[in-house]
């Protein structure tokens, strides 16, 4: 019994393990959409119905509108806004919800750290659906030690 136990909780580790992965995926995803301004790409990652809050609290709801927002502030105001993307916890409510912390560091186009710059903090409730794992919800938040610091 003991041992079926433990068999079961090695197999419940390795499946969040690779859940944990996808999810790592998925952030390195938003991070080169972001990086190479493609709204498209954005917006897939997002379920159909998903809702995201932008760092100046504007809530879009559904992939349409994520995409319409993202087009329009990728080819205006962060057109020269590039960005690493640092999952600091992943915490998994459930086996198929994960709930991802980030914090985005500001970088030049070739990579490069701009140590002045405004940092993100977004999370992101990660859900797999049918077998696919993609971003429900998400909110993007400015660290304000890093704007007060300016």
């Amino acid at each position: 019994m003991k041992h079926t136990n433990l068999s079961t909780s090695l197999q419940r580790d390795d499946e969040q393990q690779q859940a944990s992965e996808i999810v790592m995926q998925i952030v390195r995803e938003i991070e080169a959409a972001h990086c190479q301004k493609n709204p498209e790409k954005l917006a897939q990652l997002f379920t159909e119905n998903g809702i995201f809050v932008n760092a100046v609290g504007i809530r879009l709801h559904g992939r349409l509108a994520i995409y319409e927002s993202a087009e329009r502030v990728m080819r205006g105001l962060l057109a020269n806004s590039y960005a690493r993307y640092e999952v600091e916890s992943i915490h998994f409510l459930r086996p198929d919800v994960a709930v991802v912390n980030v914090i985005q560091h500001p970088v030049t186009r070739e990579g490069k750290e701009i140590r002045e710059g405004i940092k993100g903090s977004p999370m992101y409730v990660v859900i797999k659906e049918a077998g696919k794992w993609m971003i429900a919800a998400g909110q993007n938040t400015l660290l304000q030690n890093t704007i007060t610091n300016h």
